[in-house]
């Protein structure tokens, strides 16, 4: 689920647990319809139930990133 411009490091797992999550692909391609541009927060909920954010920090050929998992 891609959260948009929100503060990662304010965003908890209470917050991740509060959203409805899709299957639904995250565009992520090298013109005006990328939706992941620097500063992107990104919320992931596993198969095994436990959640992810995170933000993307430099977009291009080498994508960095940086992230957090919560157990549960």
């Amino acid at each position: 689920m891609n959260l948009s411009q929100v503060d990662f490091d304010a965003l908890t797992l209470a917050d991740l647990q509060a959203q409805v999550y899709t299957t639904e692909p995250i565009r992520g391609t090298r013109d005006e319809t990328n939706e992941l541009p620097p500063g992107s927060v990104i919320g992931v909920l596993t198969d095994e139930g436990n959640h992810a954010k995170i933000q993307v920090l430099t977009y291009g050929y080498d994508l960095e990133i940086r992230f957090v998992t919560y157990r549960g």
